[in-house]
């Protein structure tokens, strides 16, 4: 299906329910099932995001102990791959191949970032089980000329920490505003880029859905959006806050 790199956001826990409906099947065999159908959909070429949010507070980044905060699956695939994790803090990726470590970015979110290489290389961004909110977004973001109006640039510097190796390390990247609403209108963006048959939906050998979206082409759509309206990833009450006081 894919020659190039695929960037998954998976929910095990959907996957696992929709197995076990029909037939009594273990959590680690569960596990074998969605190893092998990520496999299948992006020809053995995966990128899984182990992000770990405590970098900001602990000043620290653990590259083998830090576990991964967005999912069951995600942790899984970073004790698989444990030597082919990003060195970025907070937002690391991991791959079953070793060429995600070499990405060093200042900014996890734009030049040289994952996914900077998977716009620029024809990569794929799947949702598996996952709700549709791809971190892709944050990527088109830092594409948008002088920037994300509504967002603010931000730097946390620590220490990286490679087994006995202990390093100083930085990174920046735009965060949203602190103590007010903010929400992405999601149903929106999925809707228009369906519609727009950017988005395509599939299904497994065992009728579980998922959809993927080419990298390169949500990045010029959206940013052709952008240009007609700066606020368009907001959805309508977080847009009327930012035209207002903005």
């Amino acid at each position: 299906m894919n020659k190039n790199f695929t960037f998954a956001h998976t929910d095990f826990y959907n996957y696992y329910a929709h197995i076990s409906q029909n037939k009594e099947v273990s959590v680690s065999k569960t596990a074998d099932l969605m190893f092998r159908e990520l496999k299948i959909i992006s020809d053995e070429k995966l990128i899984i995001p182990t992000y770990n949010y405590n970098f900001s507070a602990s000043k620290i980044y653990d590259y083998y102990n830090d576990n991964s905060q967005v999912g069951y699956f995600s942790e899984l695939f970073r004790k698989k791959y444990k030597d082919n994790r990003s060195l970025v803090p907070i937002f690391s990726d991991c791959s079953n191949l070793q060429k995600i470590k070499k990405f060093k970015p200042k900014n996890p979110m734009s030049k040289n970032s994952t996914f900077d290489f998977l716009a620029k290389n024809g990569g794929k961004i799947v949702t598996f089980g996952a709700n549709f909110a791809p971190s892709f977004i944050m990527y088109v973001e830092n594409c948008i000329p002088g920037g994300p109006r509504y967002r603010y640039m931000k730097k946390f510097t620590g220490i990286i920490k490679i087994k006995k190796i202990k390093k100083s390390i930085s990174t920046q990247f735009y965060c949203r505003p602190l103590n007010i609403y903010f929400k992405y209108d999601l149903k929106k963006i999925k809707r228009d880029i369906t519609n727009d048959k950017i988005l395509k939906n599939y299904e497994t050998n065992d009728r579980f859905k998922f959809s993927i979206f080419n990298a390169k082409e949500f990045k010029e759509y959206t940013l052709l959006k952008i240009k007609k309206d700066h606020f368009y990833f907001l959805n309508k009450k977080t847009k009327y806050f930012m035209k207002k006081f903005l």
